[in-house]
C-alpha cells in the first residue's frame, strides 16, 4: 500500500474522487475519535489514504505563502495548457475543457464498442503486460542499464525526456480535468491489473494518456539518437527494423490504452501528438543543453 502510494506521489495527477475520499477521510477521523485512548489501541486506528488530502492541505507553509504558491502553480498551468486549447480553436481552457468533455462521452461510446468487438483472455493479458513499459518502475529498471552498459550520453538525455513527459503530461491532466472512460460510461471495462499496474490506480484525470505519450516520445528519440550517432552506416534493412520496432511499441502500449479501458481516443491521440512534439524538441535542442550543463563548473 505505501509502495503505490509513492509511486502515485511520482505519476502526480489529481484524483477524480478527492472530494468522495475526503469526505471517508472526515468520517475516518470521527470514529478514531469515539471512545478513550485507553479503550482504543494505537494500530486500532484507521488512517485514511493519502490522496483524501488536498495539495494545498499539505503545503502549509503560512496562509499568504500558500495562496501565493497556489496561484503560481494555476498561472504556470494554464499558460502551458492555454495554448493546446488555443491549437484547438478555443478561446480559454474552460472552453476546451467543456468541449473535450462531450468528446469524452463519445470516446468511452467508442471504447465500449471496441471491447466487446476485440476482447478475449490473451489480449487481456498481452496489453496489460505491455502497459507496464510506460510506468516509472520499468523507467527505474532501465535507465541503471542505459547508464551502466550501453550509453550514458543517451540515458541522461533519454530522463530528461522521462521526467519532461511525466511532468507535462500529468500538468495538462490536472488543468483539463477530464474523466476516463469507465466513469462516463459505466459498462466500461477496467481490468483489476490495470489498477495494479497503473502507478495511480488509474484514478487521475484522462487527457492526455501519459501512457501514449511516453510511447512515442521515448521511443522515436531512441531512434533519432541512434541514426544521428550510429546511423551513418546503417543499412537499408536497418532502418526498417527500426522504424517497425518503434512502430510496434507504439501500437501497443497506445492502443492497450482503449482496450483495457482507460483511456478514451482523444486522450491517446493528445498523448501521440505531444509525445512526437517532445520527441522533436529533445532531439534538435537536447545535445545543446546537454554541452552546456556539462560545461558547467558542477555539472559534468
Amino acid at each position: 500500500e505505501r509502495s503505490k502510494k509513492r509511486a502515485g506521489a511520482m505519476q502526480g495527477g489529481a484524483s477524480e474522487e478527492l472530494v468522495r475520499l475526503r469526505k471517508v477521510g472526515e468520517a475516518l477521523d470521527a470514529c478514531n475519535k469515539q471512545g478513550t485512548p485507553s479503550k482504543r489501541k494505537k494500530d486500532e486506528m484507521i488512517n485514511p489514504p493519502l490522496d483524501t488530502l488536498k495539495v494545498e492541505d499539505e503545503i502549509l507553509m503560512s496562509p499568504i505563502a500558500d495562496a501565493m504558491l497556489m496561484k503560481g502553480r494555476d498561472i504556470f498551468a494554464n499558460s502551458v495548457a492555454l495554448p493546446i486549447a488555443w491549437l484547438h480553436f478555443d478561446a480559454s481552457v474552460e472552453e476546451s475543457r467543456r468541449r473535450k468533455h462531450e468528446r469524452v462521452k463519445e470516446g468511452a461510446a467508442f471504447v465500449l464498442r471496441l471491447q466487446q468487438m476485440c476482447r478475449s483472455g490473451l489480449l487481456d493479458k498481452y496489453f496489460a503486460f505491455w502497459s507496464f513499459f510506460a510506468e516509472e518502475e520499468f523507467y527505474l529498471i532501465v535507465e541503471p542499464i542505459l547508464f551502466w552498459c550501453v550509453d550514458y550520453r543517451l540515458a541522461r538525455q533519454m530522463n530528461w525526456i522521462v521526467c519532461g513527459g511525466l511532468l507535462w503530461g500529468n500538468l495538462l491532466k490536472d488543468v483539463f480535468q477530464l474523466p476516463r472512460p469507465a466513469k462516463v460510461e459505466p459498462k466500461v471495462w477496467v481490468p483489476h491489473s490495470a489498477t495494479q499496474i497503473d502507478s495511480t490506480a488509474c484514478r487521475d484525470f484522462g487527457f492526455p494518456s501519459t501512457h501514449a505519450m511516453n510511447s512515442v516520445s521515448n521511443s522515436l528519440f531512441a531512434v533519432l539518437y541512434y541514426l544521428e550517432y550510429y546511423g551513418s552506416g546503417a543499412s537499408a534493412s536497418t532502418y526498417a527494423l527500426l522504424l517497425a520496432c518503434m512502430l510496434i511499441w507504439i501500437f501497443c502500449i497506445a492502443f492497450g490504452r482503449l482496450y483495457l479501458g482507460v483511456h478514451s481516443p482523444m486522450d491517446v491521440k493528445g498523448g501521440l501528438i505531444l509525445g512526437t512534439v517532445l520527441a522533436l524538441i529533445a532531439r534538435f535542442c537536447g545535445k545543446f543543453v546537454d554541452g552546456y550543463l556539462l560545461e558547467m563548473p558542477y555539472g559534468g
